[in-house]
């Protein structure tokens, strides 16, 4: 919806979700070089794990919204367990 409305908001507001846009990811994908460096993780192109792993928590975010919020990994330590081991093991045994 809001890729959608974007020409319509104004340019004050488009400069600010464009800011929005890139802060998550560009925070996680920060951390996520560093761990590379330390070879704590593999080397891998971090902007795109970095905007996987948003990905992954904006399906929470969206399910919690329009799906009845049965879902919340703030407080569910399982949920946020098994999103941790999923962007970081991958599904494979």
């Amino acid at each position: 919806l809001l890729v959608e409305m974007m020409g319509e908001l104004g340019a004050e507001t488009e400069e600010l979700v464009v800011s929005y846009h890139g802060l998550i990811p560009g925070l996680i994908e920060s951390v996520l070089a560093d761990g590379v460096a330390n070879h704590e993780f593999k080397p891998v192109n971090v902007r795109v794990a970095a905007l996987c792993f948003v990905g992954m928590l904006n399906a929470f975010i969206i399910e919690r919204i329009w799906g009845g919020g049965e879902t919340e990994p703030s407080t569910d330590q399982n949920v946020v367990d098994q999103v941790v081991d999923v962007l970081f093991y991958g599904m494979s045994r």
